[in-house]
This record gives C-alpha cells, structure tokens and sequence, in this order.
C-alpha cells in the first residue's frame, strides 16, 4: 500500500494542490481587501502549507478504500521511468 509508486503520486497530487491554493491565495490577496489584512506572502505560503497538507491527508485516507493507490476512482498508479514496478500487471500469466 505505502510503496514508492504510492508516495510518489501522493506528492505529485500535494505539488498540484499546494500551487493550486497558492494561486488562488494569491489572486485574492492581490483582487480583494484581504490584502490589507493579511500580507499577501504570509496569505499564500499559509495556503501552499493547507493544500499540500490536506492534500496528503486525502491521499492517505483515501488508501483505505477502493483499489491501491491515492486514487477514490482507481486511477493507474504507475512508477515514473526509471523505477521498476515489482507489481505484476494484471493481464500477465505466468509460466
């Protein structure tokens, strides 16, 4: 379940979301009154931190249910070239 193809995706989606959250930090401290409130730095590094956070969160409950991976809808998880998969693919009969 935690193998190395698990945490790479797990932190290809944290990646994702934390500069997901960072642009919309940033668009609403820069568009909006929320800049003179809170600085737009301290506004976007305190969102990169949530998303990415909540984002591993996610993927590690969401490890419990449905096929492995981080994935709820049983997405692929497959190892970046380079990394042998040790995992035999389902369409493979051996002998």
């Amino acid at each position: 379940m935690f193998d190395k193809a698990f945490w790479i995706a797990t932190l290809e989606r944290a990646l994702k979301t934390a500069a997901q959250f960072g642009l919309f930090a940033l668009g609403t401290t820069v568009w909006t009154d929320v800049g003179d409130v809170v600085s737009t730095s301290k506004a976007v590094g305190v969102s990169v931190l949530f998303g990415a956070a909540m984002s591993v969160l996610t993927s590690l409950a969401s490890s419990q249910v449905g096929p492995p991976g981080p994935s709820l809808v049983g997405e692929s998880v497959t190892a970046p070239p380079g990394i042998v998969d040790p995992t035999p693919d389902p369409g493979e009969t051996s002998g």
